[in-house]
């Protein structure tokens, strides 16, 4: 019993410190997700504060109003919502707001799109990441088996998954395929070489029948009045 007692506290101590090395990994994984979604959002912030910043500044300066005031009118323009309780009355500040308000808005609004957008960009990712790591059925066997032949091959299983993660849409994958197919030039279902040439013979011929042509057009403009003066030329038509 005492050596059965002695081989399991190695055991447990080994359990442990796996559970500890694992716990430490996971958040490990977390903290580089969580500061870079820190400092992005900062860094969408700091255009904002910096022009509510300076039009407070400049705005209560000019029309002598209070702190509080030159910023609620800042937010309130920049963000469009103006109620028009406090508006600036000098002429270099009318002068001012024809530069600042279309400045401010754009880039209030660009800030706070950016700043949804990287949530959104995150959930988006953590949906992708369970579709990555979920198990394979066999409903998504067949729907992934799109020429039917029994057998999932990888262009379908990565053509599949960026179908749904929504990477890339339908119409864009057959413009895709459609262009694979111009550039098969032997139809042996791959590019070669031998593909490259045929297409560059196909252009090199395309040219010289274009170029006969216009020589051609050429010579029927030239050659149309000489034919129109020798008909009406006596010399030419005796009676």
């Amino acid at each position: 019993a005492q050596v059965q007692a002695l081989h399991k506290r190695p055991n447990a101590e080994e359990e442990s410190t796996n559970e500890s090395i694992a716990m430490m990994e996971r958040r490990k994984a977390q903290a580089p997700q969580s500061v870079p979604l820190i400092m992005s959002i900062i860094m969408f912030f700091l255009p904002l504060f910096l022009m509510v910043l300076i039009g407070s500044v400049i705005v209560g300066y000019t029309e002598g109003w209070s702190w509080i005031d030159s910023f609620y009118w800042c937010v309130m323009t920049g963000t469009s919502v103006g109620y028009g309780d406090i508006y600036p009355e000098s002429s270099a500040m009318k002068w001012f707001c024809i530069f600042f308000i279309p400045i401010s808005v754009g880039v209030i609004s660009a800030a706070l799109g950016r700043i949804a957008n990287t949530f959104v960009e995150r959930e988006i990712s953590k949906a992708n990441s369970k579709l990555l790591h979920r198990e394979v059925t066999l409903e998504d066997l067949e729907a992934m088996n799109a020429d039917g032949d029994g057998e999932v091959s990888p262009l379908e299983f990565i053509e599949h998954m960026l179908l749904v993660m929504n990477k890339v849409d339908q119409t864009l994958l057959d413009e895709l395929h459609a262009q694979f197919e111009r550039l098969d030039a032997d139809g042996s279902g791959g590019l070669q070489q031998d593909d490259l040439e045929i297409l560059t013979e196909r252009k090199l011929t395309e040219h010289r029948e274009l170029a006969m042509n216009q020589y051609n057009d050429s010579l029927l403009d030239v050659t149309a009045p000489l034919d129109r003066r020798a008909m009406s030329d006596p010399q030419v038509h005796p009676k």
